[in-house]
């Protein structure tokens, strides 16, 4: 490689030949020759830098123990050159605080090497070590301009220190209020409260007063309230202490602050104290943070609607495991709610159930996966399910059209199985038949061979040209004349979505499907199911939790509502998380719940809600209590024909349907 280095092309033009030969020659000799000290040198640069990216790297990962071995065995290996390697040292040995660590690494760099970073770290570790008068005149010397971001912090935050040395508190609140408003929520909670709090804690009465009319709003006003609240706390004046740490943990935006506030009340009353607010745990950045911001604008909007104080602080768990865990530790332990709506996926659910469960705080979850509510006493959920659809349709099938015998058309998929067996159990319960069942490929085009299989006849049997000939053929058009099933099934259900719908529904026609009930899930409620089936889905009736089209008149307010406030058509994540709102609003209103148990029990009490997603009321097994919208398809539009209830049967036996239920038609 170095030998292409040294090669000199000449600039007269040789021949092609000529000039392959000779540079092959040139390269042969030099490749010979012993290699020059700067060539080695540079080979050998290339690994200590890599050492240095390796050790950087693990300790932005977390493995400390890796980072420091990496950075201690470069500094042996390499004593004339470890200026890198020794600030990095120190910065890690400054964030575990062992402050004379970081000034043995720190001194080994010549000061004609230290940059403004090196400075500062230096400063601080002097600071910390007790040795302030250095530490006052090396911060003198260092360009802020010169540091990143989180530098610039900590320079702050060390200039806060020196205010406080010379006792000028009010000039070291100023520098701790503007490095708050640049921190992050763990930087701001970890190292600017505490510097905050040794502040204020120094402070005279007349100080505090006259902080508090220069810090009107911010993390220094909450630290001055939260003062106060300790010096009537330690003064014996409960009430104002009391008055004072409930007000501040209701507004705050800052955990520690609001952890600190909570343990005032919780000396206040001898008990882990809670306030009137409700926890919302949703995607609100990420890949999911549009559905999580449509359940979060159906909660604000009843939050509007309802006069009662009850706040709703709102987490983003991003979707993701670790940040649900520590969304629901922080609105549980330091924010003290009495219930939790979310979160949305089923994973997230989980881990949010086992921490929900062991500290007794209901969580109304909002996942329709099926295994949900039996995670824990304190486990509800408010989402429209496979089971509720199943049974809702079922109930309505053998109840109100009479139809006795079913097909089965189902995607191969998870879903599609869930729907098949939910929906065979429902019918076997309530006294159908399902006759057939199939099963297409989830990218399936072509349905002719499950369809065939569902006639009863043989798909890879040879076309026949007179198969119906004769009184077979004359039966079969009988049997269509008179509006009767082509087959011995009287209903078919299909528990897919409608772009696949409307390619299988116009093949049923066309291989000798007819007259038959189609049955859907929500998954049809699209307009494009109107616009590509067509006449092929003419009298089809599904099911859906949500229908904005009917003449219910909480419905419409809501879809008004939304369409004033969001500019945009409600869907049926919004109306849950309305209805998961107003109900909890309606449990706090109707039973005064002070603790989390009490909440529990209102929740699992109140009864009479009409919401407008059809909840009616939790059950005690924590799954919600219903109604389902049963829609049809008529003259290329959907109506919403009945409602059913559309309770879900014990998950440990599909065969406990409750058959004749009573429909609620749309007026």
């Amino acid at each position: 490689m170095y030998g292409y280095r040294c090669i000199r092309v000449p600039k007269r033009e040789y021949r092609a030949m000529y000039a392959a030969i000779r540079n092959i020659a040139i390269l042969s000799i030099l490749l010979l020759l012993p290699l020059p000290a700067h060539s080695i040198k540079l080979m050998s640069a290339a690994r200590p830098a890599t050492a240095l990216q390796q050790a950087q790297q693990a300790y932005s990962d977390g493995d400390e123990a890796t980072a420091l071995s990496t950075l201690r065995r470069y500094i042996i290996n390499h004593p004339d050159s470890c200026a890198s390697a020794c600030t990095m040292m120190a910065r890690i040995m400054l964030d575990k605080q062992q402050y004379d660590d970081a000034l043995f690494y720190l001194q080994r760099i010549p000061e004609s090497q230290l940059d403004s970073s090196g400075k500062l770290l230096l400063a601080a570790a002097l600071h910390h070590s007790g040795n302030s008068k250095d530490a006052d005149d090396l911060i003198d010397t260092i360009d802020s301009n010169k540091l990143n971001n989180a530098d610039k912090l900590r320079l702050l935050v060390l200039r806060a220190a020196r205010k406080q040395d010379a006792r000028q508190p009010l000039q070291a609140l100023a520098l701790l209020n503007s490095a708050a408003r640049q921190a992050d929520r763990d930087y701001r909670d970890q190292v600017i409260f505490p510097s905050m709090v040794r502040t204020v804690s120094t402070m005279s009465g007349e100080q505090l007063a006259e902080a508090e009319f220069m810090f009107a709003s911010g993390a220094v006003h909450d630290t001055l309230q939260l003062r106060r609240a300790q010096l009537a706390l330690h003064l014996g004046n409960n009430q104002q202490a009391r008055h004072i740490a409930t007000e501040l943990l209701g507004t705050v935006d800052n955990n520690a602050i609001a952890g600190a506030a909570a343990k005032i009340l919780d000396q206040i009353v001898g008990d882990n104290w809670q306030q009137q607010a409700i926890g919302v745990v949703l995607p609100l950045s990420g890949r999911y943070s549009p559905f999580g911001k449509r359940i979060k604008q159906g909660i604000e909007l009843a939050a509007r609607q309802n006069s009662a104080a009850i706040r709703f602080i709102f987490v983003d768990n991003m979707s993701d495991p670790a940040q649900t865990e520590a969304a629901m530790r922080n609105l549980i332990y330091t924010r003290r709610v009495l219930a939790i709506i979310g979160p949305l996926s089923s994973n997230n659910c989980r881990r949010a159930a086992i921490i929900a469960e062991g500290a007794h705080v209901p969580m109304i979850a909002l996942a329709p996966h099926a295994d949900i509510p039996q995670l824990g006493d304190y486990v509800l959920r408010n989402s429209l399910t496979s089971a509720q659809q199943a049974y809702a349709l079922a109930s309505y099938a053998i109840n109100e059209l009479g139809l006795n015998t079913y097909a089965i058309m189902a995607p191969d998929s998870r879903s599609g199985h869930e729907f098949s067996r939910l929906f065979s159990a429902a019918i076997t319960a309530a006294g159908g038949d399902i006759v057939r069942r199939q099963f297409f490929p989830t990218d399936a085009t072509d349905f002719r061979h499950q369809l065939l299989l569902l006639k009863g006849e043989n798909p890879d049997a040879p076309p026949e040209e007179d198969k119906q000939a004769g009184e077979e053929q004359l039966a079969v058009e009988q049997q269509r004349e008179a509006g009767l099933p082509s087959v011995d099934f009287e209903a078919l259900f299909i528990p897919a979505y409608a772009d696949k719908v409307a390619m299988l529904a116009p093949q049923l026609e066309f291989y000798g499907i007819e007259n038959v009930q189609l049955l859907g899930i929500n998954g049809w409620n699209s307009p494009r199911l109107l616009k590509q089936a067509g006449r092929y889905i003419n009298h089809a009736i599904f099911t859906d939790g949500f229908f904005t089209a009917g003449d219910n008149n909480a419905v419409s307010a809501f879809v008004s509502a939304c369409a004033a406030q969001f500019k945009q058509q409600p869907s049926i994540l919004e109306a849950q998380g309305y209805d998961s709102a107003c109900f909890v609003q309606r449990a706090i209103a109707t039973y005064q719940p002070t603790t989390a148990a009490d909440m529990q029990r209102a929740l699992l009490q109140l009864r009479g809600f009409d919401g407008v997603s059809g909840l009616r009321s939790f059950e005690h097994n924590g799954e919600a209590r219903r109604d389902i919208a049963i829609l049809q398809v008529r003259r290329h539009a959907i109506r919403q024909i009945a409602s059913e209830p559309g309770s879900a049967p014990d998950t440990s036996s599909d065969s406990s349907i409750l058959s004749g239920a009573t429909l609620r038609y749309a007026q």
